[in-house]
């Protein structure tokens, strides 16, 4: 039984990372990042999610994706806690 992973920010540094290990491991994983190349999104577009889950049906979800800038989360308070906690 191949596991699927939703991996959030996998194309971070930690993510990527995580997204290797997984797939080295035998996972199925997508990346949920606004910097993939091939499949931009942004983790606040909660249609485009529920598509995405409804497509991939998870077992398992890693939210990596942040905005990690503390200046930046200073600056834009909302939109770091939309990115980071909702």
């Amino acid at each position: 039984m191949t596991i699927r992973a939703v991996v959030t920010g996998g194309s971070g540094f930690i993510g990527s990372h995580l997204i290797k290990r997984l797939e080295k491991d035998g996972y199925e994983t997508y990346n949920v990042d606004m910097n993939d190349k091939n499949n931009s999104v942004d983790i606040r577009n909660m249609n485009k999610l529920k598509l995405i889950f409804k497509e991939v049906k998870p077992d398992v979800v890693f939210h990596l994706a942040a905005l990690a800038s503390v200046l930046l989360c200073e600056r834009y308070e909302y939109e770091a806690y939309e990115i980071n906690t909702l």
